[in-house]
């Protein structure tokens, strides 16, 4: 079997073929009347009407075959198109083409055939008129006219079909045309309307473009519209409105930055129009596909760049949702019509924002002048004549009605002036320009004080010169100036008269910027010697300032030193007072207590510090003298008073014989005092030790509960005494061990316990609470006692501080045990502290760490 080679006039064959419309249409009696006719002329089994396409042959009418349609390459048909006489085959066992065709060699196969090719009218072969049979056979030649002639018809036929086809498109294209006519009509009567719509004039941006998407949607019966603006760098779109007609709904804000999609706006920068049919597989607008155009199915777009004097400004966007469309050239000409529009609106929306912004310009120029009590002046040169703006009239205090001359400023200025502003005059007009200061007289006699600034601008052909400027009243200023010299005066005589005390100011690098007399005079440096030229460090040891640094580093975790040394904290806390030694320009160690703040202005950031120095060592001095007192008095006094305590314990044992019972009284009083005495040199010992620094602690993880629990048993005794009860609240969930030295705490219990039992009305409770959390474990003490009063508050954990009330004078107390306290629990890195409402009782309560797993 050999494949029939394409005729050389393919493709015009193909393209005359597809334009009959014949190709896969309904059966038609028309044709089958000539098959058959065919059939029933030679008695044959098959009669066809084929066509020859790219791929197949396809039978517009078929007798004695079930099959539509064969591939080409098994046509027999194809070989009948190469030529324009009919194609006879009597046997086609004996024909090396058909030899081994399928349709042959098949049981009951076609042994016979004879096709007639069919012509288009401009001549190109269609297909064929065949007969075919399962037996050889030949044909005479009577015959083969016959078939000729009926084939004839059926090319009448295929020509009928293509004027029918063409008379059919048409009666498309002119109801398409006519259909186009109407559109036009109705998008010129919608653009029109729209631009004589007095929405696109509104004042109000907003208002302008969604009349115009709406206008837009309804003109192209489109989803979506949206009108996009390019911001001031040109890199992105910004949507003004994006109408959904859907929903009538509004929006704008979005953007679409340039470097996301490039293709799109390198587009735009080609095209003033974007008609777009496929726009997700456009190279234009696919890089919409993932974020936009997929998930919203928008399938075509219609886009008209909006252009004005400056350039491209912005785009409008028509988008066709859920199946594509094709543009019309109308369409296309309505959109680039509605950016022209756009155009317009724009430029009007920009004229009046600058309108606006110039109004409110002019608005807040007005207003500061008025505030700023600054006006503005033009004087004639040639006349005389002078010009002021209203606020010159209200600053003088006259009428803006009532004419103003030069004679009558000088009239107003004050006399001891009015050779200066001759002389300011005449160096204006040489100079070109001047400004002055001076006094003016006002109608009521009240003296005021004006900067008149002035600017010469020479003589023309048409003009005379002039001089202009502005004047600006300036009394508030003056006397601000005044107040400020004296304030100026006065602080430096304050600095000067605190000459005991070091006044230091530095800027944020830790230059000196002032240095006071009482510096001077601790220092031994001079104010000229310093400032401007050197940091505190001159007169700080660097290695105190470094072992500082490093204490800071530990505490804060990130690394202080240099000037940071001195101002990190007073930065994080507002302040930091702090032992220091400066040295003098002679070489003299001076102890000092210096007071670190930073200076800041008004809005909180900081522009420089004020470190204020004394000197200490006066004071180092006595409390030097106090404790080595303390400790002489308290070791002389201890072992005395052991003896007597014993001796009179002895006594009061019965002993040394009974005793009478006035005496046995005194001897207790005695033996109570000696003790109160033995637990204030204690007390006095212990503090000794703690600001000492000698001092030993056992500091380990040791059970809270415990340990309260000992406190209460070794203070219950005491509490039945005084007739009160200790009760205990623990709302500890389960074991928790805190970093302490189990006695000192118990010594800090005892001493809250104590002041709770002896402040307690008689028969009342004292309630111990404790709690913690993952960190910090708490020991609350709770009284009914008086309370504390505000006044006595501050001094509670001072050294010998005592109520001064009636009722509590009359409890024992050293005044010692809280300061001794507050030491002991500082030590131990927790704290203490207290509540209290005078007249409802107290609630000390002590803070440790929590020891970790």
């Amino acid at each position: 079997m050999t494949a029939a080679p394409l005729p050389a006039d393919e493709a015009e064959r193909l393209t005359a073929l597809y334009e009959t419309g014949l190709l896969d249409s309904a059966p038609e009696q028309r044709f089958d009347r000539i098959t058959r006719l065919a059939k029933q002329l030679f008695s044959t089994d098959i009669a066809l009407i084929s066509l020859i396409d790219e791929h197949r042959q396809w039978f517009k009418s078929k007798i004695g075959m079930d099959e539509c349609e064969t591939a080409r390459e098994l046509s027999f048909c194809a070989h009948a198109i190469l030529s324009d006489d009919i194609l006879l085959v009597p046997d086609t066992l004996l024909d090396e083409r058909f030899v081994n065709h399928p349709a042959v060699v098949a049981d009951n196969g076609i042994r016979f055939y004879a096709g007639a090719p069919l012509h288009h009218p401009k001549g190109y072969r269609l297909g064929t008129l065949c007969l075919a049979g399962p037996k050889p056979r030949s044909m005479e030649q009577y015959e083969l006219k016959l078939l000729r002639d009926l084939a004839d018809i059926a090319e009448r036929e295929i020509a009928d079909s293509l004027l029918h086809a063409q008379f059919a498109e048409w009666q498309q294209e002119r109801a398409q045309l006519k259909q186009l006519e109407q559109q036009q009509l109705r998008l010129s009567a919608i653009q029109a309307g729209v631009l004589a719509a007095p929405q696109l004039f509104s004042t109000t941006a907003g208002s302008a473009w969604r009349y115009l998407t709406e206008q837009i949607s309804e003109a192209l019966q489109v989803q979506r519209v949206s009108i996009w603006l390019f911001n001031a760098d040109g890199a992105a779109l910004l949507t003004e409105d994006l109408f959904e007609r859907k929903s009538q709904q509004h929006s704008s804000g979005a953007e679409l930055r340039q470097q996301c999609y490039p293709r799109y706006f390198a587009a735009l920068q080609s095209n003033n129009v974007l008609a777009i049919d496929d726009a997700q597989h456009n190279p234009a607008t696919a890089e919409f596909n993932q974020d936009y155009l997929k998930p919203l199915d928008i399938k075509s777009m219609l886009d008209a760049v909006i252009v004005s004097e400056q350039g491209m400004v912005g785009v409008i966007c028509a988008e066709q949702v859920g199946t594509s469309r094709h543009w019309q050239s109308s369409e296309q000409n309505f959109m680039t019509a509605m950016a022209s529009v756009a155009s317009t609106v724009h430029s009007y929306l920009q004229q009046h924002k600058l309108h606006q912004e110039l109004s409110q310009a002019q608005q807040r120029l007005d207003e500061t002048c008025r505030l700023a009590r600054i006006g503005f002046w033009e004087l004639n040169l040639n006349s005389g004549e002078l010009e002021w703006t209203p606020i010159v009239f209200d600053i003088f205090g006259l009428d803006p009605q009532q004419p103003m001359s030069f004679e009558r400023y000088m009239e107003m200025a004050h006399p001891d002036d009015h050779q200066l502003l001759e002389v300011s005059k005449q160096q204006a007009i040489e100079d070109g320009h001047h400004s002055l200061a001076h006094r003016i007289t006002l109608p009521d006699g009240a003296i005021r004080w004006v900067h008149l600034m002035a600017r010469y601008i020479p003589a023309t052909a048409i003009s005379a010169g002039r001089l202009v400027g502005s004047v600006q009243d300036i009394t508030d200023i003056k006397q601000a100036e005044q107040e400020r010299d004296q304030l100026t005066y006065l602080l430096q005589n304050v600095m000067d008269a605190a000459s005991e005390v070091s006044i230091i100011a530095v800027d944020n690098d830790g230059i000196i910027q002032l240095f006071n007399y009482g510096a001077e005079r601790m220092l031994g440096y001079t104010a000229g010697e310093v400032i401007g030229k050197a940091t505190p460090a001159l007169f700080h040891d660097q290695a105190a300032v470094q072992k500082r640094g490093e204490e800071l580093t530990e505490l804060l975790g990130y690394p202080v030193h240099g000037f940071r040394v001195f101002v990190e904290l007073p930065e994080l806390h507002g302040s930091e007072s702090r032992q220091w030694t400066y040295y003098r320009k002679d070489g003299q160690a001076l102890p000092v207590q210096l007071l670190v703040t930073p200076r800041r202005h008004q809005d909180g950031s900081i522009h420089g510090y004020l470190g204020i120095a004394y000197d200490i060592s006066e004071r180092l001095r006595l409390q030097q003298m106090k404790n080595e007192f303390i400790s002489t008095v308290s070791h002389e006094l201890r072992t005395p008073l052991t003896s007597i305590n014993g001796a009179l314990g002895l006594v009061l044992s019965g002993t040394l014989g009974d005793l009478p019972e006035q005496s046995q009284t005194l001897l207790k009083v005695a033996q109570s005092n000696t003790k109160r005495l033995n637990f204030l040199i204690n007390d006095l010992l212990d503090i000794e030790k703690l600001e000492a620094g000698k001092m030993q602690f056992d500091i380990a993880p040791h059970s809270l509960l415990q340990i309260v629990e000992q406190a209460i048993e070794e203070n219950q005794p005491y509490g039945l005494k005084c007739d009160i009860r200790l009760l205990l609240d623990n709302q500890l969930q389960g074991a928790v061990d805190v970093i302490a030295d189990p006695q000192r705490l118990l010594q800090v219990l005892a001493n809250v316990l104590s002041n709770a039992i002896k402040f307690s009305p008689d028969h009342a409770a004292v309630q111990v609470v404790v709690l913690a959390t993952e960190t910090v474990a708490r020991v609350e003490v709770h009284d009914h006692g008086p309370g504390i009063s505000d006044d006595f508050k501050s001094k509670i954990f001072q050294k010998f501080s005592q109520a001064d009330s009636t009722s509590r004078r009359a409890k024992s107390g050293t005044g010692l045990g809280l300061a001794l306290s507050k030491e002991l629990m500082e030590a131990m890195s927790g704290s203490i502290g207290f509540d209290s409402v005078f007249g409802q009782g107290s609630c000390f309560y002590i803070e440790m760490k929590v020891a970790s797993e």
